[in-house]
């Protein structure tokens, strides 16, 4: 974490928890995916920022830290799903 500016991995997290930032003012469509069981993003917390009504917060069970995988394969052959959920939120606000 010392090459990245930070004193300790604690620092890190309290320097990124979202609860500190103005998300209550976002204005354009915005779509926040977290996993309840990432183990790098404090999920917890994510139900706790007061959000803009223009963010949608999908917080499914499991999926990681970007790790959110679906039965179909993508070209690139990977089965990340969250790829395929933010093409369908994208599609319903434009």
């Amino acid at each position: 974490m010392h090459r990245y500016g930070f004193a300790s991995p604690e620092a890190y997290f309290e320097a990124s928890d979202l609860r500190r930032f103005p998300m209550d003012r976002i204005t354009v469509p915005t779509l926040m995916i977290v996993a309840k069981d990432d183990p790098v993003s404090d999920a917890g917390n994510f139900s706790k920022v007061t959000w803009s009504r223009s963010t949608q917060l999908l917080m499914p069970e499991h999926g990681g830290h970007v790790g959110f995988v679906h039965h179909r394969f993508l070209p690139g052959g990977t089965l990340r799903w969250a790829q395929y959920r933010a093409v369908r939120f994208i599609a319903a606000v434009v």
